[in-house]
């Protein structure tokens, strides 16, 4: 358990940081964009992941204050790397407790701005087993993010409850298709034809997958033979930090990876 103030030095001394995992396309082997995820480089524990303080973080009431941190440094980190020729897309975990916020989309876009950076390259996901709040604030802020111009990706997808609701009520634009469907794909026939009715139904909706957690060539092979056009996964890339990011994408790492 860390305390608030804990916290709040760690926001204070930068040891919050954004960890970059890239996503690609699977068929050309493209760099597509990254998913930023939230580290915790504790002076004393070392890194930590969100596992290990993201509940205190919400119970202490700052989830905003971490979340609005890695926004900020993440879109340092995509203007850098859009000097160059290759600019990315971010995607940014948002919890369900952040969106009862009235003014979270307004603060967004504020951010948004003061960084120059267009909401189109921008997307947020919510997990799929996450529990959201029915009140109006939830809604109003996810429509406006697609205002914006945003994307709205469900995260985990197949692996809660509420799935086919949520596709219904709200303006998703993307599924990610959870790491567990992707380590069982070429075991389980059956998970093979569940990720393939998730693929069709996003193809019909005219949404985009991501598969996350792809690790071998052989899973890379069979999502690319189900029709699966993107994803990520440490067969790619593990989750880089800032610097790292940058000097990949420096090297020309981002520009393309075919495997052999």
């Amino acid at each position: 358990m860390f305390s608030e103030r804990e916290i709040y030095l760690g926001l204070q001394r930068k040891e919050f940081l954004p960890y970059l995992q890239p996503m690609f396309d699977l068929i050309d082997g493209s760099f597509i964009g990254a998913e930023v995820l939230a580290r915790w480089i504790h002076p004393e524990r070392g890194m930590l992941m969100p596992s290990a303080f993201l509940d205190t973080v919400i119970e202490k009431g700052m989830m905003d204050d971490v979340f609005f941190e890695l926004l900020e440094q993440g879109l340092d980190v995509h203007r850098y790397s859009s000097h160059g020729a290759l600019p990315m897309k971010l995607a940014f975990n948002v919890h369900p407790v952040q969106l009862a916020n009235k003014d979270f989309a307004i603060r967004v876009n504020s951010v948004l701005r003061s960084h120059a950076v267009s909401a189109s390259n921008v997307s947020f996901e919510l997990t799929e087993s996450g529990s959201l709040d029915d009140g109006s604030s939830t809604f109003e802020n996810l429509y406006n993010l697609r205002v914006m111009g945003c994307g709205l990706v469900i995260d985990d997808f197949g692996v809660g409850y509420s799935s086919l609701q949520r596709l219904f009520e709200l303006p998703f634009t993307e599924l990610k298709i959870d790491a567990s469907f992707v380590a069982s794909i070429l075991t389980s026939p059956r998970c093979s034809d569940i990720v393939e009715s998730i693929l069709a139904l996003a193809n019909t909706l005219e949404m985009t997958v991501i598969a996350e957690g792809i690790e071998t060539e052989c899973q890379l092979s069979k999502l690319r033979e189900l029709g699966c056009s993107f994803g990520q996964g440490y067969l790619y890339s593990k989750p880089l930090s800032p610097d790292e990011m940058l000097c990949w994408l420096e090297e020309g790492e981002g520009r393309a990876w075919l495997p052999l």
